[in-house]
């Protein structure tokens, strides 16, 4: 009985991309939201190795807000809005090979119900 070895090969092709949100131009104006209300703001992006996402609020780690993030997008949910939450959010999205920010500026505007 003989055996015949032949060599195994494979083709695996290893793409890697520094991460880039791919919705930023959604996010270009204020956005203007009344008092009271819940918003979720939806980034997407792309990159490989798999991202990171996080989330800041005019500088300084989270407030009142969920953060939920897949392979391709996170979402910030904002509940029960006041004046006191309008102001900068910013998202780093993130892997070895770099990374992409975006600021969504929020204004939260309307009367204060009693």
């Amino acid at each position: 009985m003989s055996f015949c070895i032949a060599p195994l090969t494979s083709l695996f092709q290893l793409f890697v991309v520094a991460p880039k949100i791919i919705n930023r131009n959604q996010y270009k104006e204020q956005v203007t939201l009344k008092i009271g209300t819940s918003h979720k703001i939806e980034i997407l992006f792309v990159g490989s190795p798999q991202p990171s996402a996080s989330w800041s609020f005019n500088r300084f780690p989270q407030r009142h807000f969920d953060v939920d993030t897949n392979v391709t997008m996170t979402l910030m949910t904002l509940y029960d809005l006041q004046r006191t939450d309008s102001g900068i959010y910013t998202v780093v999205i993130e892997n070895d090979l770099g990374k992409d920010k975006l600021d969504v500026e929020v204004d939260v505007v309307g009367k204060i119900s009693h």
